[in-house]
């Protein structure tokens, strides 16, 4: 927002998009010329003093995501057969273990973000809950698509979600199809809540969650329809070999 009166004031909010502050100040300053007044800034959301350019959340969303979906492809891969529920206990302890490690990574580059330890705390909470969402989408991928799973994963985690979670741009600088998808998409849901947290006191921050625990809800109840027609299965139909597992044995 810019304000006009004895001098030039412009609002912005770095935490929101470095790139959204710049364009408001460039905006300002001919407004300021013009009238032959200075421009002020006045920056109500700042970055910490180590996140110059406004991307740490956005690394750290990474970090998150890679290691959300990668334990599920190993175990895929490693134990097919594995039950249900241990795929849920490795995924929950490996979204811990791996949220803190990419918290531990991202703070020793980035610093604090400028946050008190209550703030820290809750991203990190934020960040355990997304590896873990992203962690069980990849599960019900990896059910319903068998080997194939794979690209959706890769589509779901990375090229689809990356590009919409409006961490390297801002929401509002996103073309028309990538901010549509920004308004329920995974990496959003977890983008809007961490910056919600950091850099604004809480301030919206249940429109973020909203988005993620739908993707949590939403997956854990086709996993658990999934899971009651498999239990549901004549015997015959469970123990028998599938087409794949008979061609490689050839």
């Amino acid at each position: 927002m810019i304000e006009v009166g004895p001098t030039v004031t412009a609002h912005i909010a770095s935490g929101g998009g470095v790139s959204v502050s710049q364009t408001v100040e460039q905006v300002a300053q001919p407004l300021a010329d013009a009238s032959g007044s200075t421009l002020v800034v006045e920056d109500v959301a700042p970055l910490g003093t180590g996140d110059t350019t406004g991307m740490g959340l956005f690394y750290f969303l990474v970090v998150c995501t890679i290691g959300g979906y990668l334990s599920v492809m190993v175990f895929s891969q490693l134990a097919a057969r594995m039950p249900l529920r241990r795929q849920l206990g490795i995924v929950a302890v490996m979204s811990v273990l791996l949220t803190v490690v990419a918290f531990a990574v991202s703070t020793a580059f980035v610093g604090g973000y400028g946050a008190t330890t209550a703030g820290l705390t809750v991203l990190l909470l934020i960040g355990i809950a997304y590896t873990f969402a992203v962690g069980l989408v990849a599960i019900l991928l990896n059910k319903l698509a068998g080997q194939a799973a794979i690209f959706l994963i890769m589509t779901f985690a990375i090229f689809v979600n990356f590009p919409s979670a409006g961490g390297a741009m801002p929401a509002s600088f996103l073309p028309g199809f990538w901010h549509a998808l920004h308004g329920f998409w995974i990496g959003s849901g977890a983008m809007q809540s961490m910056r919600s947290v950091i850099y604004f006191g809480g301030a919206g921050l249940g429109g973020g969650l909203t988005i993620l625990g739908g993707w949590i809800a939403a997956s854990a109840a086709l996993l658990a329809i999934l899971q009651v027609r498999s239990a549901s299965r004549p015997a015959s139909d469970a123990t028998a070999p599938r087409e794949d597992e008979l061609v490689a044995a050839q």
